[in-house]
């Protein structure tokens, strides 16, 4: 028959190791519930390039992606010091506006997830344009990882109407925003449709170096 101190020791010992992994579940129960929702990590990967595509790449950036050979790299505008990628399409024959790609980087606080950082930068554009007219915004889930994609136009200071596609992502704690820009139609709606589906396959290339 077990002494009744060595019976009391031993269910201490089983109520501490309880309350240890209580606390334990508790903690990653809590840090699951504070932890940023569409975060990616470490290198992830994009679709291989299309045939007679180019990889771009930026080692210091962090990021890449793949371009058809007639899109070329542009120096980066002075006054927008957030972008760290630009480049044009300058195939013949697309009218009056040159497609463009750019991509943006952003600093976020630890626990800023893709929501709060997509919902941020939206207001900011709201704020710089009353007037930008919303045609979609969706989650989507890219091979790099989670994103939200967002359709929207804009006119410009010539009178001009602009098609933007941007695609938010949020990677080890930095905001990302791949933007293409065009006109709403590029000569007539079938090239139209065929730059769309270029835009598609250029943002399945992008990802992640590190």
């Amino acid at each position: 028959m077990e002494h009744p101190r060595a019976q009391q020791r031993r269910w201490l010992a089983v109520g501490l190791l309880s309350t240890l992994v209580t606390g334990i579940v508790g903690y990653v129960l809590a840090a699951s519930l504070v932890k940023p929702e569409g975060v990616t990590a470490g290198p992830t990967r994009g679709t291989p390039l299309m045939l007679g595509w180019d990889l771009h790449q930026s080692g210091s950036e962090g990021f890449a992606l793949g371009l058809p050979s007639l899109w070329q790299e542009r120096p980066l505008p002075a006054d927008a010091p957030n972008v760290r990628f630009l480049a044009v399409d300058v195939e013949p024959g697309l009218g009056d506006f040159t497609p463009v790609v750019a991509i943006s980087k952003t600093a976020l606080p630890s626990r800023e997830g893709l929501d709060i950082f997509y919902s941020a930068s939206l207001k900011a554009y709201r704020s710089d344009d009353p007037n930008m007219k919303v045609l979609k915004h969706d989650d989507v889930t890219l091979p790099t990882g989670p994103a939200i994609e967002l359709e929207y136009q804009r006119v410009g200071t010539g009178g001009q109407t602009f098609q933007h596609e941007n695609y938010f992502f949020v990677h080890e704690h930095v905001g990302f925003v791949v933007h293409f820009t065009s006109a709403p139609y590029q000569i007539d709606e079938i090239e139209t449709i065929l730059l769309q589906s270029t835009f598609d396959q250029i943002i399945h290339t992008f990802h992640f170096l590190r």
